[in-house]
Formats: structure tokens, sequence, C-alpha cells
């Protein structure tokens, strides 16, 4: 399965933003611009989906702080669409799914508005509805050569995915629990890097801890996940070694551990027999360097070296878990500059089939990607978050503009934003789609 695009509405500050995803690609933009917004919303978007009726009311109505207030766009419905490819036993299928509900308001409740689900095969002319809801009514397909006419009774704060997909005798009830089962990884490469590797993490009876990889690893158990990709899958852990010490040489060796702090203190022996025995272990990462004479926890490196670690880390998780999409927000921070390509090829490979969507405020980013798979941020009056791709006939004729200036194609585009106050401005126009 591959998302393939994503589009929202009435989020923050987001009017409305399409993206068309690829194996990588980026939101560029001077800071406080809304792209930490977008991948919120996407994160929003998602999780919504699989939660219950109640708990759809309750995000609605917890959701404040996205609650559009722009002048703009205040009393906008949220709207989450995405397309998605499958391709299964030879026939190519697109799926299209997307919803929208009101945001709480003084005098009104938050509610579904609409819904649809529709479905094209590469033997179809043109798409098939299987849901299509408005706000007063909702109507599914209930066989293959009937018409989305079977009207189905549902709550105002229930999705018609959610319900249909208890319906086991529907014919695309794969189709629907494929949607409901999206993951996508958040990759939060803005917090702080000492909270990357905690070693002092002890299983005690409730735990997030695994014996597996079939999980993605949070914060206090990337060294747990790293030890049991050694053990599970030597190849994926062979990749990871190298990915690192390509990247930062001064790291001759690595090693993830698992200490048995019960075995540790042996004059403590318990009652062999009793019914449960709660296991109490610490994971590390063990690093050797050039430099040093001895080996060292990895909470000892830099941030920057940590957040490498962190990122290629939750790459290999996502790729192993078939994850669609991984976000990474601000790339950039705590690496230095001369790693940008390297660490982009480095990600793009280890990914797989999982596509990238990253965020960064760097102008060098766009010496590494291609012009096409980025999404500018379009200075405007409103303070909207309004991103657009350069066209692509135009991108021969802003690499010419760059070079005349003794610029690169980053600098030249952040530069011409410069002057853009407003998204009708005659150089928006000219470059942008």
């Amino acid at each position: 399965m591959k998302i393939s695009k994503i589009t929202i509405e009435g989020f923050a500050n987001i009017d409305k933003v399409s993206l068309s995803l690829s194996n990588i690609c980026a939101l560029l933009a001077y800071n406080n611009f809304g792209k930490s917004n977008i991948l919120e919303a996407i994160s929003f978007g998602f999780r919504y989906l699989i939660a219950e009726a109640s708990e759809k009311k309750n995000r609605m109505n917890r959701s404040l702080n996205y609650i559009p207030i722009n002048n703009a766009t205040a009393g906008k419905d949220f709207l989450f669409e995405f397309e998605i490819e499958f391709n299964n036993q030879g026939v190519k299928r697109i799926v299209t799914y997307g919803y929208s509900f009101s945001w709480p308001q003084k005098k009104q409740t938050s509610s579904i508005k609409a819904e649809y689900l529709k479905i094209k095969s590469t033997e179809d002319l043109k798409p098939k509805s299987y849901i299509r809801r408005n706000d007063s009514s909702c109507f599914y397909l209930s066989s293959e050569a009937g018409r989305c006419s079977s009207k189905l009774d549902i709550d105002p704060n229930q999705l018609a995915l959610n319900k249909l997909s208890n319906y086991d005798n529907l014919f695309y009830i794969g189709i629907l629990k494929e949607i409901l089962n999206i993951k996508i990884v958040e990759t939060n490469a803005l917090a702080d890097p000492k909270t990357f590797f905690r070693t002092i993490e002890v299983i005690n009876g409730h735990t997030s801890f695994t014996d597996g990889i079939d999980t993605i690893p949070d914060f206090s158990t990337c060294a747990n996940f790293m030890y049991n990709l050694k053990n599970s899958d030597s190849h994926k852990y062979n990749l990871l070694q190298d990915a690192i010490k390509q990247l930062i040489p001064d790291i001759i060796d690595f090693e993830p551990i698992k200490v048995d702090l019960k075995k540790q203190v042996a004059k403590f022996k318990g009652n062999k027999d009793i019914p449960f025995d709660f296991p109490e272990y610490i994971y590390d990462i063990r690093v050797q360097e050039k430099s040093l004479n001895q080996q060292i926890t990895i909470e000892k490196l830099s941030s920057g070296t940590k957040r490498i670690f962190y990122l290629l880390l939750m790459t290999i998780a996502a790729a192993h878990n078939n994850v669609p999409l991984m976000m990474i927000e601000e790339l950039e921070n705590s690496i230095h500059p001369s790693l940008f390509q390297r660490l982009l090829i480095t990600i793009r490979r280890l990914a797989n089939d999982t596509q990238i969507l990253l965020t960064s405020h760097s102008p060098y980013l766009l010496q590494y990607l291609k012009p096409e798979t980025l999404y500018i941020g379009i200075p405007n009056d409103e303070n909207l978050a309004i991103f657009k791709r350069v066209k692509h006939s135009k991108i021969n004729s802003l690499l010419k503009e760059a070079s005349s200036y003794d610029m690169s194609l980053g600098d030249f585009i952040f530069d011409m934003l410069a002057d853009i106050h407003d998204q009708s401005d005659d150089v928006v126009s000219k470059y942008f789609e």
C-alpha cells in the first residue's frame, strides 16, 4: 500500500493544502509558517479514523488549539482526504477516502458533515462510490453489481468506515480494514536528544518493552528495539551498523546490551516457586569511538549523533512494520549541513517502501531533493499555511536565474520569497503551481 496524496482543510492556520507524496518530499518555509501544523493535521486525521465514536467527539472538543481562528478560515470545517494505491495480484486500485466535521462552536456541537469512499481499478473508466454521506444521510455500496444507495443509520460522531468494518460479509471489507490499519510514524526530532536513549528503564508489570521488532519504538524503548533487532534480524542490524559508521566515521563500533538487574544482585535470592517473577532489565547501547580508550554509553554522545542514531532506527522500524508514511520535523536540527545529502540518501535506502515527509527552514535542502518534491511556503498577508510546488516548466528557468546571480537554488528562492507579501503576487503565479 502506498499513500499518494493527502489533502487537509480547516486546521489551525491551514486553509487548504494538498500534498502529492513521493519517496521523499519536504515542506520548506521560514519559521512560524505552519509546517508543524501540517504534520499535526496529518497525524490528527489518521488518529481520528481509529477512534471510537465517543472518543471522536472528545477529540473534536478537546482539540481547541487546532480550531481555525484566523479571520480568513474561522468557522471552516476540518477536512481530511487521502489517496492510496493497492496492488493485489496484478490489479491496481486507487482508493480515495475522506471525511469532514464541524469544529465545536458556541451554539453548535461538533459532528461529522461528510464522508466518501471511491475506488477505481485498472479496468474501471472512472471511480465508483462505495460510501456517500452528507450531514443528513449516509449510503453505502452493499453489492458488487449494485449502486451506492443502501441507507446506513449512523451516529453523527461515527464514521461509516468504522461501522462498515464490522460487516464481515461486505465484499470490500478487506479494503476498509486496510484503511483502518494505516499507521504513520512521527519522529520527534525536535525533542531533547537526552531523552532519545534512556538507559534506566525497568520492566515492572506494565511496560512498553517488547521481545520483538514488530512495534514502533518510543524514546524509552529505542535501545530495547535495537537489541531485539540485533537478535532477530541480523541483515537489518548490519545495515544500521554500516550506515552509522559511514555517517559518523569516528564511531568504530556499537552494541546494544541488556542487563538483568536481578541476576546482578545475587545475594537477594528469591523463591523459585513464586507464581510470577517480575523481570527487571536495563537496556543500553555501548559505543566505541576512535579517540577514546574505552567504551561509553550512547547517552554521552553529542546531540547530533544521537539524533542520527534515532532517525535511522525509526526508519528501520517503520520499514519493517510496513508503515506507509514517516514524518520528520526539522531534519537539520543539530546536524551539520555537510551531512544532509548522505543522511537523506541513507534514510531513503533504509526506508524501503515507506515514504518520507520532511519539514525544514533550510535552503540547503533544495540542493539535495528534486524540485518537484518540494512544497515551498508562500508568504501572504493572511498568515495562512500556503504551500506550493515550483511549476515543472519553470525549474530550468529558476536554475539559470539562480546561477546568473551566483546563488544556489535554495538561496535564490528564499531571497525571492522575502519580497512576496501575497499569494496573488505575479512571481507566485509565474513560478508556482
